[in-house]
């Protein structure tokens, strides 16, 4: 406790910048690796191929639906590879911003 209190407000503002990073990344990569299982229910373009091909034969309506899955599919990855590289981003300003005007020591 007092080694804070003998450290000037610039010293302690950059201890808790690292702190916030530190927390932030943690956070971050937790984020990242926890596993994400669908609920199981139908999106609402599966659920519109369901209903629009109700009457028809089930070969049809089976392609429908696998249809309606690629395409969920396919915008589901659209979404993570924006996703991915909108954090990517925010990483590298993140770590660019600190290694410039983070904790810097001096060489006496």
């Amino acid at each position: 406790m007092f080694h804070l209190l003998a450290k000037g407000p610039r010293e302690r503002a950059r201890e808790h910048l690292t702190l916030w990073f530190g927390v932030f990344i943690i956070l971050q990569v937790a984020w990242f690796v926890w596993p994400r299982n669908s609920s199981g229910h139908p999106t609402p373009r599966v659920g519109q191929a369901i209903n629009t091909h109700w009457s028809s034969s089930p070969t049809e309506q089976q392609a429908a639906i696998a249809e309606a899955i690629r395409l969920d599919d396919i915008e589901r990855h659209r979404w993570s590879v924006a996703r991915n590289t909108f954090i990517l981003c925010i990483d590298g300003g993140t770590i660019y911003f600190y290694w410039k005007y983070g904790r810097r020591y001096t060489i006496a």
